[in-house]
């Protein structure tokens, strides 16, 4: 969970104007990257060859290999949809807390598991 963690805290540095960033500017530019229809299929072009080097990496981790063993790949995907899910929820919020503190929010629940009783 430390690379989870750096994700985070590079993603807050920015939020803060950090490495020469403009807040705004960040903020603008992940809402094109999300909302902008081919902005939008060039940033999942790119999201799928980074996927495949995040497997590969948690594959060689887990001392595995990802063509014989599901694992990698699942979990490359759900840090996928993880950050997606973090990011839907944060607008939904209205800005209310900044990106950085939902993404950590959202990890540190799957770090700890989701496996909550349910309700009849």
């Amino acid at each position: 969970m430390a690379r989870i963690k750096s994700s985070v805290n590079v993603t807050k540095c920015c939020e803060d104007g950090a490495y020469g960033i403009d807040p705004n500017r960040f903020k603008t530019l992940r809402d094109l990257i999300r909302n902008h229809p081919s902005i939008r299929a060039k940033n999942n072009e790119l999201l799928q060859s980074k996927k495949q080097l995040l497997t590969e990496l948690i594959a060689k981790k887990l001392g595995v290999n990802h063509l014989h063993d599901m694992r990698p790949m699942i979990l490359s995907t759900l840090l996928e949809f993880v950050y997606s899910a973090a990011y839907d929820i944060w607008k939904e919020k209205k800005d209310s807390a900044p990106f950085y503190d939902v993404l950590d929010e959202t990890f540190v629940l799957i770090e700890n598991g989701m496996n909550y009783p349910c309700v009849y």
